[in-house]
């Protein structure tokens, strides 16, 4: 903006006096016409410089283009304000000097047009390769832009092979799990129903010595002919009697603990465990960790016990009757 008031204007001013004067010439009409024309021409040279030019990066060679095309310009008004003030004699007389300073102004203004219009056309030439440039660069960047997105979708994609082959291997090694877990659940199955059988086994041989009553009667002797009398042999040695072991029910289980774990089957501890979920001694999750967490049968009577124990005297007493009533057997074994 500082531009075109400091220079633009004042040469579009001092053009516009000039075209009057030349348009106002009666004298020399032909050639006063001619630089009308061509002050007209530069005047919309000027028009079309204040709307399209960057004034905010104003050239040097453009300032200097535009202070000679005034300097020109001035001169003319002064040729033309000179003859204007003549009289009429003094112009016939002057008439040759006249026409050819016209002519010289023609030149001079032509040339200063000419040369205007060339150096715009570079400017603007040199306007559109600098925006040609940037958007070189712009493309450039662009296209760098993109191969970085194109490398990071490549490391994502790697990434993605990378996790699916983690996978896959994860599936396989949980399917090797889950089969070495049915081996185990069948060999543990198979140790069960084994103990089953020998505790049945067991179960079904008569008692070596009778369980001792109040009154015990000695075993009678029977003589053998032509030898000396002797006493029956001793057998092993009985369980404890009921009246040796603890009153109380959780001390009691405590007591009979060890026997229980040796001798107690699988299909005993899931009898009892739901007994006692029945009568809500255990909960769900607590009867599901006797079964789930422990893989071995004597770990789970042991766990069974432990878990009913701490629960107190009248847990432990519903968990000893329940023992007698699935399992007569392994309950008089234990002195119950």
């Amino acid at each position: 903006m500082d531009l075109i008031m400091s220079i633009i204007e004042p040469v579009k001013a001092v053009a516009e006096v000039v075209y009057g004067l030349f348009k106002a010439d009666k004298d020399n009409q032909a050639q006063c016409q001619r630089l009308a024309g061509c002050v007209h021409a530069l005047l919309q040279t000027l028009d079309s410089l204040k709307r399209q030019y960057d004034f905010n990066r104003p050239s040097k060679e453009l300032q200097e283009r535009l202070e000679a095309i005034k300097e020109s310009l001035d001169i003319a008004e002064a040729i033309m304000r000179k003859q204007e003030a003549r009289g009429k004699f003094k112009r016939v007389l002057k008439a040759h000097k006249i026409q050819d300073q016209l002519d010289e102004l023609y030149v001079t203004l032509d040339d200063d047009h000419k040369q205007l219009t060339l150096l715009l056309q570079v400017e603007q030439r040199g306007a559109t390769g600098d925006a040609l440039r940037h958007l070189d660069e712009v493309q450039q960047g662009m296209n760098n832009t993109n191969a970085k997105a194109s490398a990071i979708q490549d490391t994502v994609d790697n990434t993605m092979r990378t996790i699916g082959g983690m996978d896959t291997k994860l599936d396989s090694s949980q399917q090797k799990m889950d089969s070495l877990h049915g081996k185990m659940d069948r060999s543990q199955k198979s140790i069960d129903d084994l103990n089953e059988k020998m505790d049945k086994l067991f179960a079904g041989q008569p008692a070596v010595v009778p369980t001792p009553g109040p009154n015990p009667t000695p075993a009678p002797v029977v003589p053998a002919p032509q030898t000396p009398v002797v006493p029956a042999p001793q057998g092993p040695v009985a369980p404890p009697a009921a009246s040796n072991l603890p009153k109380e029910a959780d001390k009691l289980l405590f007591a009979i603990r060890g026997r229980f774990v040796e001798k107690v089957t699988l299909p005993v501890i899931k009898g009892l465990l739901d007994t006692l979920r029945d009568a809500r001694v255990l909960n769900e999750e607590e009867a599901e960790s006797v079964l789930e967490e422990q893989s071995a049968r004597a770990d789970r009577a042991r766990c069974l016990v432990d878990t009913v124990r701490k629960k107190g005297q009248k847990a432990s007493q519903k968990m000893v009757d329940a023992l007698r009533d699935q399992d007569p057997s392994l309950a008089e074994t234990l002195g119950l």
